[in-house]
């Protein structure tokens, strides 16, 4: 996942499905995802991301969920 490029150190965006994870998952569901992803990842310094931005009717709790599980 992680590679470099002569000198410079190269990094992996992760993206969180926006619709079927952040808006309709259950918060068990976002959690589930952030860990799998962050295990794909492994210790590689990675960027764990819904995208650009998150759509304003996410709902709160599927936010919580993911930070906790991250935490």
């Amino acid at each position: 996942m992680l590679a470099t490029t002569g000198s410079l150190l190269c990094s992996l965006k992760i993206l969180i499905s926006l619709v079927k994870i952040f808006l309709n998952g259950t918060e068990d569901e976002c959690a589930t995802e952030a860990l799998e992803e962050v295990e794909i990842g492994g210790n590689t310094g990675y960027i764990l991301s819904p995208g650009c931005d998150i759509p304003y009717n996410v709902p709160k709790e599927n936010l919580i969920a993911i930070g906790e599980a991250l935490h």
